[in-house]
C-alpha cells in the first residue's frame, strides 16, 4: 500500500504577509453583556442605572475562538489526513489481527497529524483575526489624526483672515492629509485581504462591518516556562504520533509500519533489512531485526522532536516576555508626549500659544499611540505563537477555553 504523505498548506502564507500592522486603541464603549452560544458570542449594550431609554439592537460579536475553531474544522490538509485514516482502516478491516493492528496504528498516526494541522490552522486564523482588529483601531487613529489636522487648518486660516501670519506652514498640513489618505487606502486593501482570507479559511461569510471584534488587549502574564515545556510534551500531537508508532511496533506490525517510518520520523531513505530469497521460499519470517531497527529509529525521532519542542516553547516564551517589555516602553513614550501636550495647553491658556510646538506634540502623540498599538499586536502574535508551540490550540478554542496557557492552574 502506498502511504499518503503529509499535505502542504501553502495558502496559509496569505496570513503571514499581513501580521505587521499597527493599530490604535478603540474609543471607549458602553458596557457589554456577553452571552455565549456554543462557539459564538452575542453582545448587547447595557443601560446605565437610572436610564430609561430602551436597549439598542444587539450587535453580534465575532469571537476569536469561534473563528479559530471554524478554521481548524475546515482546514483541508486535516480533512485529507482523516480521509486517508478512514481509508486505511477500511482497506485492511478483513485482514489478520496483526495487519489490522498495524492499519489501526497508521490510521491513529494520521489522525494525530490531522490534529496537529488543525492547531496550525487555528493559529493562522487567530493571527488574521487580531491583525484585522488592529486595522479597525488604526482606522480610528487615522480619523483622530484627520480631525486634528482639520482643526489646526481652521485655526491657522482664521489667523490669516485677521491679517496675521500663519504660525504653521499650511502646505505641510496638506502633505499630512495626503499621507493620511495614502495610509487609509493601504489599510482598506489590507482589511479586504484579511476579510477574504478569514472567510475562505472558515468557509463563512462573516458580517464583519456589522459586527464587533474583541479589542486588541494584551495583559502581561507570568510565564512558567518549565510547566509550559511539560504541557507541550503532553499536548503536541506531532510528538504523540511518534509515541503512538513506538508503542505499537512488534514483530507482527513491523513490516507494515515500516512503510510509514520515513514520513513519520522525517528521515529519508531509512535502511531497512530485507528478507532473502531463501527465507521467502521456505516461508520463514524473522522480523526481529526490522522491529528493533524501527524502535530505535522512532525512539531517536521522538527524543529529537521532544528536544525541539522544549526549545521552541522556551524561545517563544522569551519572545513574549520581550514583547511585554516593549509595550511598557511604548506606553512610557505615549505618556511623555501626553504630558508635553498638556504643558503646551496650559501655556496657551496663559497667552503663550506656541502653535508649531503644539502641532509637533500632537502629531508625535498620535505616532506614539500608533507604535504602542503596533507593540500590542506584536505581543498578541507572540502569545499566539506560544499557544501554538504548546499544542492543543484548536481544541481549547473549540471548547471555549482560554487559548493561551501561561502557568499551571
Amino acid at each position: 500500500m502506498r502511504t499518503p504523505c503529509n499535505p502542504s498548506y501553502g495558502w496559509s502564507l496569505v496570513f503571514a504577509a499581513l501580521l505587521a500592522i499597527a493599530s490604535k486603541s478603540p474609543a471607549q464603549t458602553r458596557p457589554l453583556e456577553i452571552v455565549f452560544q456554543g462557539n459564538s458570542v452575542n453582545t448587547a449594550s447595557a443601560n446605565r442605572p437610572g436610564e430609561d431609554r430602551p436597549l439598542p439592537v444587539a450587535r453580534h460579536l465575532i469571537d476569536s475562538r469561534s473563528v479559530a475553531c471554524r478554521a481548524a474544522s475546515e482546514w483541508l490538509p486535516a480533512k485529507q489526513l482523516r480521509q486517508h485514516a478512514q481509508a486505511v482502516q477500511q482497506l485492511y478491516c478483513k485482514e489478520d489481527a496483526c495487519t489490522r493492528q498495524a492499519a489501526n496504528t497508521i490510521a491513529r498516526v494520521l489522525q494525530l497529524q490531522a490534529d496537529h494541522q488543525q492547531d496550525l490552522a487555528a493559529a493562522m486564523a487567530l493571527r488574521g483575526y487580531y491583525a484585522r482588529a488592529a486595522i479597525s483601531e488604526q482606522f480610528e487613529l487615522l480619523k483622530q489624526s484627520g480631525d486634528a489636522l482639520q482643526n489646526q487648518r481652521e485655526r491657522q486660516t482664521a489667523m490669516q483672515q485677521k491679517g496675521l501670519a500663519a504660525a504653521v506652514d499650511l502646505t505641510s498640513l496638506d502633505r499630512e492629509v495626503i499621507a493620511l489618505n495614502l495610509q487609509r487606502i493601504q489599510l482598506e486593501q489590507r482589511e479586504r485581504q484579511l476579510r477574504e482570507s478569514l472567510n475562505e479559511a472558515t468557509h463563512m461569510q462573516y458580517a464583519w462591518r456589522d459586527s464587533t471584534l474583541e479589542p486588541l488587549e494584551v495583559r502581561e502574564q507570568t510565564l512558567d516556562v518549565e510547566y509550559l515545556e511539560h504541557f507541550a510534551l503532553v499536548h503536541r500531537h506531532d510528538l504523540a504520533a511518534l509515541r503512538c508508532l513506538s508503542d505499537q511496533i512488534n514483530s507482527g506490525t513491523a513490516p507494515m509500519l515500516s512503510s510509514i517510518v520515513n514520513s513519520a520520523t522525517g528521515m529519508a531513505n531509512l535502511p531497512l533489512p530485507k528478507r532473502c530469497l531463501l527465507d521467502r521460499l521456505l516461508g520463514r519470517e524473522d522480523n526481529s531485526v526490522l522491529t528493533n531497527n524501527l524502535k530505535e529509529s522512532i525512539a531517536i525521532a521522538s527524543e529529537t522532536q521532544a528536544s525541539a519542542i522544549r526549545r521552541e516553547v522556551s524561545e517563544k516564551a522569551i519572545s513574549l516576555e520581550l514583547a511585554y517589555q516593549r509595550i511598557a516602553l511604548s506606553k512610557e513614550t505615549t505618556a511623555s508626549w501626553t504630558k508635553r501636550q498638556e504643558q503646551l495647553e496650559r501655556l496657551a491658556e496663559l497667552g503663550d500659544s506656541r502653535p508649531a510646538d503644539r502641532v509637533l506634540a500632537q502629531s508625535s502623540l498620535l505616532g506614539a499611540q500608533a507604535i504602542e498599538i503596533e507593540r500590542r499586536l506584536e505581543a498578541k502574535l507572540a502569545e499566539i505563537a506560544l499557544a501554538e508551540a504548546c499544542g492543543g490550540l484548536s481544541q481549547r478554542c473549540c471548547q471555549g477555553l482560554a487559548w493561551l496557557v501561561t502557568t499551571e492552574r
